[in-house]
């Protein structure tokens, strides 16, 4: 008796049925699923922004501790302590008067103004200081300071004054300095670049006042 064979076709498994791939083996089939997933991504980092997370995240990061490092893209300004007395504003009239470290980021010198213009202060209780700070290095107080040299550390002594009609040295509690971020570009006079402050808020270090 004869036996006859025969044959018989197995079709081998198709890659995209293979349980052992995660992501299909299709070009299209993984554009899809891309651009599904970026959907998807975008859907909760909106729904998160709308709920006010990252905005509370980005608030927290701004608020520093005492001594810490309050850096902008125009210089760095670390505060270390606050002392109030009825000559420690400027031209020693009453104020309060804030030791920090500084240092400047800009290869060129820049004018005590633009400092001034991206640094403000807040007094508890009395509120915003009436005037911009006067500012002289604490290894020559003696001399006015009118700019800021590049890449050189400097000890600081910013001195605000205190409201009109406000608050007197011994009521002083606390001093909040905040530090904007900072852009150097042509300004609206004349064509030559110098550093504004932009409206956003780099950092901030809240300081307890002590009394002379």
């Amino acid at each position: 008796m004869r036996i006859h064979f025969v044959p018989v076709a197995h079709h081998a498994p198709t890659p995209n049925d293979d349980p052992g791939h995660i992501l299909p083996r299709s070009t299209a089939a993984r554009v899809v699923l891309v651009t599904v997933s970026g959907v998807l991504a975008g859907a909760v980092t909106l729904a998160t922004w709308a709920m006010g997370g990252l905005a509370r995240a980005s608030d927290a990061d701004r608020v520093l501790q005492p001594g810490s490092p309050m850096k902008n893209t125009m210089f760095t300004l670390t505060p270390h302590e606050a002392v109030s007395s009825a000559g420690a504003g400027p031209e020693g009239t009453p104020g309060v008067e804030v030791r920090a470290e500084l240092t400047s980021h800009d290869d060129e010198p820049f004018r005590l103004s633009e400092l001034r213009s991206t640094i403000e202060a807040d007094l508890s209780p009395g509120g915003t200081p009436p005037d911009e700070f006067s500012l002289v290095f604490e290894r020559a107080p003696e001399l006015p300071v009118t700019s800021i040299q590049p890449h050189m550390p400097e000890t600081v002594l910013m001195r605000w004054p205190l409201p009109s009609g406000g608050s007197v040295p011994e009521e002083l509690e606390e001093i909040t300095v905040a530090v904007s971020e900072a852009e150097h570009k042509p300004g609206f006079a004349d064509r030559s670049s110098r550093w504004f402050a932009t409206s956003d808020t780099a950092a901030e270090v809240t300081l307890p006042v002590t009394q002379e």
